[in-house]
């Protein structure tokens, strides 16, 4: 069930990444630069870092292997070359180590026990804890990208879950 998931997961990945590759070069154009935007720049390798994450974590509910191994699988990926690998390593492993007390400020957020969270949601809600914790982006980034990335991979309604979440905790920070 894993590998089926993952192929299809790393399908509407890769989609996305070449509807944003054109859109970027659209932009390129209408601003009239002299070459197109590095589709592959800081910001584009960060995106695809936290989506890659939200699939090794949800890798890591399943199967509860230790994030170290879960991370050098994920280097095999045709994925990994083009994310930011630091990141992503960072991400993984302060969730990892600081699982506990992420989980709890969700619970407190949410009013729902961690058991009643769906797996994909978890992963794009710790990221977004983490990062809203550790004051990486300004928190109305953070909270959008977590929406955005809940559109495209949660539940149907789930980015509303994860917005009133992640808002209920940037104000209690």
């Amino acid at each position: 069930m894993w590998r089926i998931w993952s192929k299809q997961f790393t399908e509407q990945i890769q989609i996305k990444e070449i509807k944003a590759a054109r859109l970027l070069i659209l932009l390129s154009k209408w601003f009239k630069k002299s070459e197109p935007f590095d589709v592959t720049s800081i910001i584009f390798k960060k995106v695809l870092s936290r989506r890659l994450a939200v699939q090794a974590l949800y890798q890591w509910q399943l199967n509860e292997q230790p994030i170290d191994k879960i991370i050098e699988e994920f280097k095999s990926s045709k994925l990994y070359t083009n994310i930011d690998a630091e990141y992503f390593a960072y991400l993984l492993t302060n969730i990892d180590s600081k699982f506990e007390e992420l989980k709890k400020m969700i619970e407190k957020a949410s009013n729902l026990s961690w058991g009643r969270i769906q797996p994909v949601e978890k992963g794009v809600i710790l990221i977004g804890v983490l990062e809203l914790q550790s004051g990486i982006l300004d928190p109305h980034i953070t909270i959008n990208e977590c929406v955005e990335l809940s559109k495209h991979f949660g539940s149907e309604d789930g980015y509303k879950f994860i917005n009133g979440v992640l808002d209920s905790i940037k104000s209690n920070l």
